[in-house]
């Protein structure tokens, strides 16, 4: 028996992963240039830039109950956990 490769997606898979990346950047800068724009304020857009992206979980009685600034890849399930408990489960 002998192994023969059809096809390897893994360099698309790659090349979609750093446009993504690419793009969230470019959205960050984006965003950071309008609301620059409208606030002319360097110290609020600082502020704003570097809390995006930001996770706040509250619960229903409305008490905050997760805080996370930013995004580090595998805390998905630390985000996923505090959504449940939020809600009670």
């Amino acid at each position: 028996m002998e192994l023969i490769w059809v096809t390897d997606d893994g360099t698309f898979t790659e090349a979609t992963v750093n446009s993504a990346w690419i793009n969230v950047g470019e959205g960050i800068l984006l965003t950071a240039a309008i609301l620059f724009v409208f606030l002319y304020n360097f110290r609020s857009l600082l502020v704003v830039s570097i809390t995006m992206p930001l996770t706040i979980v509250i619960d229903k009685g409305g008490v905050i109950r997760f805080i996370h600034t930013g995004f580090e890849k595998g805390r998905e399930k630390e985000y996923e956990d505090a959504v449940k408990k939020a809600l009670g489960g």
